[in-house]
């Protein structure tokens, strides 16, 4: 519900640094930190506030996150419950306000993020794929999901529990495509168990990492252009999809993928739940 109504942004921790994935969540904002790009010029000084110029400029230098500050994200609601993966325990439930104590909290357990992904074309979906994991939605279990697809668009679903309730979500308006596909590298994940929340079950490691396709919505946030100047016409012009739904399905089984190359090659991309490139 509050990915529907509200500007959904994604905040990763790492050597107890925050860093805010580079989006139009941005704009407004005064940075705290230079932005230095990979050949170490500075893109954004320190101290300059984020207009859509900016972000252009961010977006052109390939700057996939920025650093910021604990108060930057005062005000900010959680869109799910934070949870200590090496305790249980529940750090910031869902909906509540971000303050500086719950991210000092965060930021000494050392919650990472983890999902790694990126939109497709919709167009170019062919086959099948099973999942092993089992999808909570609606407040229903469902599992054994098998979905098959012939241009583009699911043809057949199947599930050996509570099929009626993936079925029943693939009938509404554009979820019978494919909106985000997911490699995750097991060593990006310390979550190894089913906990019944996608935020988390989308991101599982363990021994072979994941993969998980989303039916439904594409993120635009893969455009590597300007996203804000981008028509609906022209959104589905390169393949995004747009429904009201966006549902992750997770396999974790051992699988290799082959990519085929522009020229006509291929070249495995990854194996044993990690990244060979």
């Amino acid at each position: 519900v509050l990915r529907t109504f509200y500007n959904v942004d994604k905040i990763s921790i790492k050597d107890k640094k925050l860093f805010w994935t580079v989006s139009n969540g941005l704009v407004g904002m005064r940075l705290t930190h230079p932005v230095i790009s990979r050949s170490g010029e500075q893109v954004v000084a320190s101290g300059k506030k984020v207009t859509s110029g900016v972000l252009k400029d961010l977006q052109k230098a390939k700057i996939e996150q920025v650093e910021v500050a604990p108060n930057d994200l005062e005000g900010a609601a959680a869109v799910a419950d934070v949870v200590d993966m090496s305790t249980g325990e529940v750090l910031l439930e869902a909906n509540q306000e971000v303050t500086t104590a719950t991210i000092a909290s965060f930021m000494e357990s050392g919650i990472p993020s983890f999902e790694i992904f990126t939109t497709p074309d919709w167009r170019g979906t062919e086959g099948w794929i099973a999942f092993n994991q089992p999808l909570y939605r609606y407040g229903n279990l469902v599992s054994g999901i098998r979905l098959e697809f012939a241009d583009g668009r699911v043809v057949k679903v199947s599930a050996e529990h509570n099929e009626h309730v993936i079925a029943e979500m693939i009938a509404t308006e554009n979820a019978d495509k494919v909106g985000e596909f997911s490699l995750t590298d097991r060593r990006f994940s310390r979550i190894t168990k089913f906990m019944a929340e996608t935020l988390y079950d989308e991101n599982v490691g363990g021994p072979f990492g994941n993969t998980h396709i989303a039916l439904g919505k594409s993120y635009h946030d893969c455009y590597a252009g300007d996203r804000a100047s981008v028509t609906p016409e022209e959104w589905g012009r390169l393949g995004f999809n747009e429904s009201s739904v966006h549902t992750d399905i997770v396999s974790t089984t051992d699988r290799t993928v082959t990519a085929t190359l522009r020229g006509g090659g291929e070249q495995v991309i990854y194996a044993g739940g990690e990244f060979q490139i």
